[in-house]
């Protein structure tokens, strides 16, 4: 729910701004700003997809971390995305999405959330007590049936088992 409410208020923001600035620039300019802005986005996403693979192999050869470049790569794409989406928020937003630092940012932002993470669940994972890890002492949970197993002798009539059930 409250992601179709982000949407329509979005969609809202974007009408009003373009009301007002085909108002204030005029309606050919506006449209010219669409089409450039969204050509912009097309152009931006084939060079994205030409050179990804070629930063990742030297950023591999390198012995660089190939997930910043591809997290570089990433964000521009999304910027790409955005500025051929028509709107002029969504314009700012990729045009902001461009720009190194913001997008360093970002990256840098990610790494720590995902750090903490994995810490959180290493710690979990290393205090969950384990039931077949030697020293722990917890008891088997559910009904425990005692009882004696006792190998059956061979079927009458010379057949021979198969070593599935041999003893």
């Amino acid at each position: 729910m409250p992601l179709l409410l982000a949407l329509i208020l979005l969609t809202l923001a974007e009408i009003s701004l373009y009301v007002t600035l085909g108002a204030a620039i005029g309606l050919w300019l506006t449209l010219a700003v669409v089409l450039g802005t969204g050509l912009a986005g097309v152009l931006i996403l084939r060079s994205q997809g030409r050179h990804m693979i070629e930063r990742l192999v030297n950023s591999v050869l390198e012995r660089r971390n190939p997930l910043t470049v591809a997290g570089h790569g990433m964000l521009m794409a999304i910027a790409g995305v955005l500025l051929i989406l028509p709107g002029f928020l969504t314009d700012l937003a990729g045009l902001i999405l461009l720009l190194p630092p913001v997008r360093q940012a970002i990256l840098h932002r990610l790494a720590e959330r995902a750090r903490r993470r994995a810490a959180d669940l290493a710690m979990e994972a290393m205090l969950a007590p384990h039931p077949h890890r030697p020293g722990t002492d917890r008891a088997p949970q559910g009904e425990v049936i005692d009882g004696q197993a006792e190998a059956e002798p061979p079927p009458p009539g010379g057949k021979r088992p198969s070593g599935w059930t041999r003893p």
